[in-house]
């Protein structure tokens, strides 16, 4: 049996270290953007009509909308959501929808974004990136002609999270 050089043991074990690498980013990107069930009942929800926070729709389409390799059916939830004397970009935001007929809730895959929505909040920051989109195929999870669903927005600034209900229907 012939040995391997150092130079193809060389390549050999950089090829593996790069196949291991790109392995684990794509688990990870995956577990990321997988729909994952939760109980609202674990986070503190944001009283209705509490001052300090600004938030609203720019989006709400359960709609036909189509990628680049399969046509689906796919839901859009596009907003924005500030709290009033925080930076932004030290914050997160989960969609979250409860299936009102089940109570099953589960949080969506959201990106935070630049805001097509002006926040005025008067408090000297510009809650650019104050905006947030969630974008899911409508199927086993959540799905339209089945049930009607209210909307959640679990928003995250410095070690706080708390929860929104910003919507009592979506169908």
């Amino acid at each position: 049996m012939k040995k391997l050089s150092s130079e193809k043991r060389i390549y050999l074990v950089a090829t593996l270290a790069f196949l291991c690498a790109a392995v684990l980013w794509c688990i990870f990107s995956i577990e990321d953007s997988i729909v994952k069930e939760v109980d609202i009942a674990d986070y503190e929800l944001l009283p209705e009509g509490q001052e300090g926070y600004v938030y609203g729709f720019t989006e709400l389409d359960g709609g036909y909308h189509s990628d680049k390799i399969y046509m689906h059916t796919y839901i859009v939830i596009r907003g924005y959501a500030a709290k009033i004397g925080e930076d932004e970009l030290s914050a997160s935001f989960n969609v979250i929808v409860r299936d009102k007929n089940t109570g099953k809730a589960f949080m969506l895959p959201t990106e935070m974004e630049e805001s097509a929505q002006t926040i005025d909040a008067a408090d000297g920051l510009s809650h650019k990136y104050a905006g947030f989109v969630a974008k899911v195929r409508n199927d086993r999870y959540i799905d339209l002609s089945k049930s009607d669903y209210e909307i959640y927005g679990l928003y995250m600034v410095n070690g706080q999270e708390k929860l929104i209900k910003m919507a009592d229907t979506m169908r």
